[in-house]
């Protein structure tokens, strides 16, 4: 049975892209046999002095629904 994976990307940097974090996690699941199912994605969203960021609470979500 393959294993379901979803990605969450943050970009908080000039260097970072979420297109260059999703390219790079997408072949650790590849090279590991698992299933992207969803993508969650914070651009430009620093997770720096207690901001809160939404995509760990949508990823959460996503695994307790089942979806992941």
């Amino acid at each position: 049975m393959t294993k379901r994976a979803a990605l969450y990307v943050r970009v908080s940097t000039d260097r970072q892209t979420v297109e260059n974090q999703i390219a790079a996690l997408s072949k650790v699941a590849a090279a590991r046999g698992w299933q992207i199912v969803e993508t969650f994605s914070d651009a430009g969203i620093s997770g720096v002095k207690g901001r809160k960021t939404r995509g760990p609470r949508r990823d959460a979500e996503a695994s307790t629904a089942g979806q992941v």
